[in-house]
């Protein structure tokens, strides 16, 4: 089967994404990251951590940062067919390498070329990289929910608010897993009066802040 590449190209890309160079130095890997990341985020594609390679002492010599596509998910035969999970990746070569020298961070190695289609910039606030709740966001979903207000309504509204969902910074799934994270966390500090009272308080308040919602709603 023949191959098709997507190779970026400096025109397509946002005059605020600059394509990494080889020998480009940074000072740690965080700011390292954190350029590849706004690189990724210009171009339309997600990235993930690679493998560290290191010398004998155990500092490390190389790392690479990895389209998020690279590689070929295992697969695991005990998996009910019926829940096979969406393929994302697709065997992305598409990478950029680093060689620490001093604990100075080099790019010693940059590809570009990817083999699957590039997410459009009207759509690039889904990307995995590009969402993040942020704490006023967080507090509002935790006090929208111990209302009983659910998660995809809580969201609705929120992007009623700022003009439209490309504006919060997150998707409904990311409201839902951040409200499961917080019972799962609860669950796991072995508090079992704290989630019998969490699930109280949801009770309490649903019908008063549902009609409150409703309102506001209406109003706007």
């Amino acid at each position: 089967m023949e191959r098709s590449f997507v190779v970026v190209q400096k025109e397509s890309i946002q005059l605020n994404s600059q394509i990494p160079e080889i020998g480009k130095t940074f000072s740690s890997f965080d700011e390292a990251y954190n350029y590849y990341k706004h690189y990724a985020q210009g171009v339309g594609f997600s990235i993930r951590k690679g493998t560290i390679k290191r010398l004998k002492d155990g500092t490390i010599r190389n790392r690479n940062i990895l389209c998020s596509r690279e590689g070929f998910r295992e697969e695991n035969k005990k998996n009910d067919v019926r829940y096979k999970r969406r393929e994302t990746r697709v065997g992305c070569n598409a990478r950029v390498g680093f060689t620490v020298e001093d604990g100075q961070w080099i790019i010693s190695d940059f590809n570009p070329e990817h083999n699957h289609e590039l997410v459009q910039e009207d759509q690039r606030y889904m990307l995995r990289i590009s969402r993040k709740i942020s704490d006023a966001y967080a507090f509002t979903i935790d006090k929208m929910d111990e209302a009983g207000i659910r998660p995809v309504d809580a969201y609705s509204y929120m992007a009623k608010e700022v003009g439209g969902e490309q504006y919060l910074g997150f998707l409904p799934k990311d409201c839902s897993n951040f409200l499961q994270n917080k019972r799962n966390n609860i669950l796991e500090a072995g508090d079992a009066q704290r989630l019998i009272d969490y699930f109280k308080s949801i009770q309490v308040g649903v019908l008063l802040f549902f009609i409150l919602y409703k309102l506001i709603l209406k109003i706007t």
